[in-house]
């Protein structure tokens, strides 16, 4: 079954994630975090590499994967905050560079990949343009999460670019030539950052620089790109330090955005709970409905010692709470696996959307859904 057209905002769908799980394990699951701001960071990668080897070689890991592994750790701070890793005896199957450090570092040997940390990633990976403007012209960034992906300036020249003093019957004549190139200039960029919202898709349009061009700014821009805009600052262009203070502004805006799709998400989930419809909460709940492939939206938080278990059998929709339900389904040999990972199994087998969710929350045994259909 593939992923739905239409899955709502902040629901995570990957067909390379629901890949994995087609392949044969064991599996090893790393997810260890990494700095590049510390003197001999190499020699850091590997100590913590040791320690977390040792912790899998005492799960009985099979050594073939450890040294799978072993080369992607020395120089991982190069490339990112943290690094994910999937591996089998056969191969890495997956190796992910993270923007972000993972909220709990882990390794694991199982029966099942365990993939919530790269969900949460995903997640947390919102396309941004970033648009710094002046009254002559504008910088536009593409950031992708943490890593901008590319850049643009408009720079024009006209004048009078500012406003003048200039004294008897030619003052009104410079004042109106001044608004009319900035009006002119902010339809320029307003053509400019809608041509790469179409092109990239960013999640937000985050503005800032000199006040007057961003309400001409504001104007300017058709609906759709209007929709995506917000306002975060004002200041120069090439000011000192500036540069970096936009972009840390517009990561705060980015992380804000993250958690409203979760909030939203949560919402719905609320709502449909509350009158009895298109919502499951709790383990066997959820299973059940994951089974039935009717979930559209799977909710789970991912904590490193939650060692609940689930069963699970050769399709996607054999997943049950006990191995004789699926034996009653005609499944022979029921095979047992982290829940999490199970229902994640399950939810990207059945094409549902996947929202990895804070601990404290409305969702009962940090499980739940929404459905398509009950």
């Amino acid at each position: 079954m593939k992923a739905a057209d239409h899955l709502p905002p902040g629901a995570i769908h990957s067909e390379e994630l629901d890949r994995l799980f087609d392949v044969q394990g064991p599996f090893l699951s790393l997810y260890m975090n990494v700095e590049r701001a510390i003197e001999k960071a190499s020699q850091r990668n590997q100590l913590a590499w040791k320690s977390f080897r040792d912790a899998a070689q005492a799960e009985g890991a099979d050594e073939r994967i450890l040294t799978h592994v072993d080369p992607l750790v020395p120089d991982a701070h190069l490339f990112g905050h943290a690094l994910g890793v999937i591996a089998t005896p056969a191969r890495v199957e997956r190796a992910e560079h993270l923007e972000w450090p993972v909220r709990e570092e882990v390794v694991r040997c199982a029966s099942l990949p365990s993939v919530a940390p790269i969900i949460e990633a995903m997640q947390a990976r919102v396309r941004h343009l970033l648009v710094v403007v002046d009254r002559r012209g504008a910088d536009l960034l593409l950031i992708d999460g943490t890593a901008i992906t590319e850049t643009e300036a408009l720079e024009e020249d006209r004048f009078p670019i500012r406003k003048v003093k200039a004294g008897g019957w030619s003052e009104p004549r410079y004042q109106h030539r001044a608004e009319k190139n900035w009006d002119t200039e902010a339809h320029d960029i307003a053509a400019l950052v809608t041509e790469w919202v179409d092109e990239h898709d960013p999640d937000l349009v985050l503005v800032t620089g000199d006040i007057r061009m961003i309400e001409l700014l504001q104007k300017a821009v058709p609906k759709r790109t209007g929709e995506r805009l917000r306002v975060i600052g004002t200041g120069a262009r090439g000011e000192d330090g500036s540069a970096d203070e936009h972009r840390r502004e517009a990561m705060r805006m980015a992380a804000t955005a993250v958690a409203e799709d979760t909030v939203a998400l949560l919402e719905k989930f609320r709502e449909e709970r509350g009158q009895g419809d298109l919502a499951v909460d709790g383990v066997r709940p959820t299973l059940q409905a994951l089974a039935k492939a009717q979930v559209e939206v799977l909710f789970v938080h991912d904590r490193r010692d939650d060692a609940r278990s689930a069963w699970f059998g050769p399709e996607r929709v054999h997943v049950a709470s006990a191995p004789d339900d699926l034996r009653e389904l005609g499944v022979d040999e029921p095979r047992e696996g982290r829940l999490v990972d199970v229902a994640i199994r399950a939810a990207l087998g059945t094409g549902a959307g996947i929202r990895v969710i804070p601990e404290h929350g409305p969702v009962t045994e940090a499980i739940g859904g929404l459905l398509r259909w009950r």
